[in-house]
């Protein structure tokens, strides 16, 4: 019974103690407009894409080292980059271009941008890049989640480009968001646009997606963004399922609305970036306005909070969290800032 007494007042005091490092060491605020970030962790370096609004270093990509927060070099990659995917192979990633209707491959190592592809739309117009993924051990080929601006649903379908080439024509899945497992044998994707929520099982064919099967209801809610990590699928909102038996291993607690999600799964935690708000009575049609954003980690398997650490001077709505190394994460605002913040050190639960 001491010991039990000894735990409930030791771990309060754990998470305590994570939020007063975290507060000493403070998050690295970067004066950088960026789309989306990727880490690299050969070169380790976070790469950006920088929009033209950004002015003379705008539709660029720019190098960022997290360690020291500063950005060493912007190269020219195309008309207002966005989505990032990078190839696996030690020098590649792939950038969706939204002013040309295209993706683009950039290479890290030399910071040259390569091949440029059209996403061939119908007589509506040119498609967008909603989301993209390279494929596992073929670092050519990239699956695209397209998207048609201005119609509802926007989401065309899901296609498949080798070297630019399409293999054929989009398969209609309603996957705006995709993960690829592992070896690539399996694509997932989430239907966070209409309210049948769709969770699909893929496969990249010869003739390009083959869906296998779809459920609807198992992980809900608009705008929901998924991260694929060691056979489970973490959604943004908090539920984790597992990929393949497609049910739900479980849901982190206190995820509020607009939260982004980064699985650890070498440090067996769960990271979610989560705002606090209020509506303002100005408000013609309320909306959730951010006042404040926390990081929560969480125990990745047994589901408890281990720590919420206050994330302060944020401005704009964050995206884009990513891990940059075994103790920094980091995100993008629609502010113009990336924030680099220290991972606490933890201690599990006991």
């Amino acid at each position: 019974m001491r010991r039990l007494w000894m735990g409930f007042l030791i771990a309060p005091l754990l998470v305590l103690a994570a939020q007063g490092e975290a507060a000493r060491q403070g998050p690295r605020r970067i004066p950088l407009r960026a789309q989306d970030l990727v880490y690299e962790p050969v070169t380790q370096r976070v790469y950006a894409s920088v929009p033209g609004s950004a002015g003379a270093n705008g539709n660029s990509i720019a190098v960022v080292n997290p360690q020291t927060g500063r950005v060493e070099s912007y190269s020219f990659v195309g008309s207002e980059p966005g989505k990032l995917a990078l190839a696996g192979d030690g020098q590649q990633l792939y950038v969706a271009l939204r002013g040309a209707s295209a993706v683009r491959r950039f290479n890290y190592r030399t910071r040259q941008a390569g091949l440029q592809f059209s996403l061939v739309g119908n007589s509506e117009g040119p498609y967008q890049a909603e989301d993209l993924e390279v494929l596992p051990g073929a670092p050519g080929t990239v699956v695209v989640s397209l998207e048609n601006p201005g119609f509802s649903p926007n989401h065309v379908g899901v296609a498949v480009y080798d070297e630019g080439v399409r293999r054929a024509a989009p398969r209609p899945t309603g996957s705006n968001v995709i993960e690829f497992n592992e070896t690539g044998s399996r694509l997932y994707g989430y239907d966070n646009s209409i309210s049948s929520f769709s969770f699909m099982r893929m496969t990249v064919e010869r003739n390009g997606i083959d869906v296998l099967d779809a459920i609807d209801g198992l992980i809900s809610g608009f705008g929901v963004d998924i991260e694929y990590s060691d056979g489970r699928i973490y959604a943004s909102n908090g539920q984790v399922i597992d990929a393949e038996s497609r049910t739900l291993v479980g849901t982190y607690p206190g995820v509020t609305e607009g939260s982004l999600v980064e699985p650890d799964a070498n440090a067996g935690r769960t990271y979610f970036l989560t705002p606090s708000g209020r509506r303002s009575a100005r408000e013609t049609v309320p909306q959730r306005v951010p006042q404040s954003w926390s990081l929560k980690i969480f125990d990745r398997d047994r589901f408890t909070l281990l720590a919420t650490v206050k994330v302060p001077g944020v401005r704009g709505v964050p995206r884009a969290l990513i891990l940059c190394g075994a103790s920094r994460l980091a995100f993008c605002t629609s502010a113009g800032q990336v924030i680099i913040h220290e991972v606490p050190r933890v201690p599990p639960p006991r």
